[in-house]
C-alpha cells in the first residue's frame, strides 16, 4: 500500500520543466513562449505543446496558485480594474477621445470574457450571474448603454 501511495504523489509532484513552465506562464500568460523556456531543447510545436500541458489538473492548479499569490502580491483584483478603466473612461469622455473611450469599453468587455476574437457573437462564454451584476453596475456608472437579445 504505501509503494502505491508514494509512486501517487511523485504522479501528482510537477517535474523541473513543469514548473518552469508554469512559473514562465504567470509572466504573461503566453503559453509558447513559456514552453520554450522550460523546454529549450524542444526546436518545433512550442503553442501545441504548450496548450497540451495546460490540459493537466496538476499544472492548471499550479497556476492558479501562482497567479493567487501575484495577486495578493500586486494587490490587484477585478474591482481595482474596473475602477481603472472606468477612471480612463471618465478622462478619455472629458478630454473627447471617442477612441480611448471605446479602448476602456474593449478592455473591461475583455475582462469579462466578451471579446470575440472571431467577431461571432456566440463564441463569448457566458457570464455568472455575479460577473453579470457587476459588468451591468459598471456600464450603469460608464454611462453605456447595453443591448441586450431578446428569446
Amino acid at each position: 500500500m504505501k509503494r502505491y501511495c508514494k509512486k501517487q504523489r511523485e504522479r501528482s509532484m510537477l517535474n523541473a520543466n513543469q514548473e518552469l513552465f508554469c512559473q514562465e506562464y504567470k509572466k504573461d500568460r503566453n503559453g509558447a513562449r513559456a514552453y520554450r523556456a522550460a523546454y529549450p531543447n524542444c526546436n518545433s510545436g512550442h503553442d501545441v505543446c504548450a496548450c497540451k500541458l495546460l490540459r493537466i489538473t496538476k499544472i492548471k492548479a499550479r497556476i492558479a496558485v501562482l497567479m493567487a499569490e501575484l495577486v495578493k502580491k500586486v494587490n490587484w483584483d477585478v474591482a481595482e480594474s474596473e475602477r481603472r478603466y472606468k477612471e480612463a473612461y471618465d478622462l478619455a469622455n472629458t478630454c473627447k477621445q471617442p477612441s480611448a473611450m471605446v479602448s476602456a469599453v474593449q478592455a473591461v468587455n475583455k475582462m469579462y470574457g466578451l471579446d470575440t476574437d472571431k467577431g461571432y457573437a456566440d463564441t463569448a462564454k457566458p457570464l455568472t450571474p455575479q460577473q453579470q451584476k457587476d459588468y451591468d453596475k459598471l456600464a450603469r456608472d460608464m454611462n453605456i448603454r447595453i443591448a441586450r437579445e431578446t428569446a
